[in-house]
C-alpha cells in the first residue's frame, strides 16, 4: 500500500514542520494516524494468516498512533 505509507509519513512531516515553525508562538502541533481499517482495500492482507498478525503487531506497537511533537 505505498499510497497509505506516503500519505502517512507526510502527515508525520508536515506535522513536525508546522511544530517547529510555530513553537516560536507557543503552539503545539499534534497529528493522529489512524491505524489499519477494515475495509474492501485491506481484505486480501486480512485474509492472509501471517500478513494479518503482522498488522495486529504493528497496531500493538503504535499504542493508538498518536504523534504528538
Amino acid at each position: 500500500m505505498p499510497s497509505y505509507a506516503a500519505s502517512k509519513i507526510g502527515i508525520a512531516a508536515i506535522t513536525k514542520a508546522l511544530a517547529n515553525e510555530w513553537a516560536r508562538y507557543g503552539i503545539h502541533v499534534n497529528a493522529i494516524a489512524p491505524g489499519w481499517t477494515k475495509t474492501d482495500m485491506t481484505a486480501a492482507l486480512r485474509e492472509n494468516p501471517v500478513r494479518n498478525e503482522q498488522i495486529s503487531q504493528e497496531s500493538q506497537q503504535e499504542g493508538g498512533a498518536i504523534l504528538k511533537i
